[in-house]
């Protein structure tokens, strides 16, 4: 019998010495004195007891999930190139499954896609999941990762904000969900209101509508400073520039009108 291939290059004398013995003391030949020098590099452990454990591999932390771990639709670049009808699916999938890591989060993926998008059919489809929501929620009530927050109820609100639907009833549908946060509503959700009174999107619109639509963002902007000057720095609701500027736009609409510039200098 041959050992030829214990003289190979990747094979050291020190490394292969004790793998020959193993070998020849099945043959009954006599085996060679051998000794290690205690400063050699080569662990004997190593040497001597070779691994019998199958080796496996560590699971990638992609897939790791735990209840101190955010889900994986936490990340802003989460699905970023999928379509909204995709994040739907994925969402419908995901509540069917009753998955217990589902959080107001994973309603936002797909609010926030509806609310950016000017189709025709957004802001029902919104509300729509807006209605899930509160399903769910109702029947976890003790779960309080899984109730609407009012970052949910805004992106309701923009979603008629940016809509091409008819621009009579945007403003109407708007503040409903406005009136439906109460007093948790932020300077988010009445900027979100002002932007749906005060678009041009949705096509063309009668005098009446524009006028009604600029007095209603004018009352809202003086009920924020009003709130501001009663509560100061403590109030949820601090008017800002995209405040002032929605309003501003709103009387911009009304074309006709030879009171707006009177309206927009005080």
């Amino acid at each position: 019998m041959s050992f030829t291939f214990l003289r190979t290059k990747t094979i050291s004398k020190m490394a292969a010495r004790p793998f020959a013995r193993r070998i020849l003391s099945s043959t009954g030949r006599p085996l060679p004195r051998q000794s290690y020098s205690t400063t050699s590099s080569i662990p004997q452990t190593h040497i001597s007891k070779p691994c019998t454990q199958p080796r496996t591999m560590p699971t990638p932390k992609r897939f790791i999930f735990s209840s101190s771990s955010a889900p994986e639709w936490h990340s802003p670049s989460f699905m970023e190139d999928a379509s909204t009808e995709e994040k739907e699916t994925w969402l419908t999938s995901l509540i069917q499954n009753d998955d217990e890591r589902l959080d107001s989060q994973a309603y936002l993926v797909v609010l926030k896609d509806l609310a950016r998008s000017n189709q025709k059919g957004s802001p029902q489809r919104a509300e729509e999941w807006m209605r899930r929501i509160d399903a769910v929620a109702a029947r976890h009530p003790q779960e309080q990762r899984q109730q609407p927050t009012v970052e949910c109820y805004n992106q309701v609100i923009r979603s008629w904000a940016n809509t091409g639907e008819d621009a009579s009833i945007s403003a109407i549908r708007a503040e409903r969900w406005l009136s439906k946060i109460g007093n948790d509503a932020n300077t988010e959700s009445y900027n979100a209101f002002l932007d749906s009174c005060s678009t041009g999107r949705g096509g063309r619109r009668s005098y009446a509508t524009a006028r009604k639509r600029a007095l209603k963002a004018q009352e809202t902007l003086d009920y924020m400073i009003q709130q501001y000057e009663q509560l100061g720095a403590d109030s949820p609701v601090i008017p800002n520039t995209e405040s002032f500027n929605h309003v501003i736009r709103a009387f911009t609409r009304i074309r006709d009108d030879t009171t707006v510039a009177h309206q927009v200098m005080i």
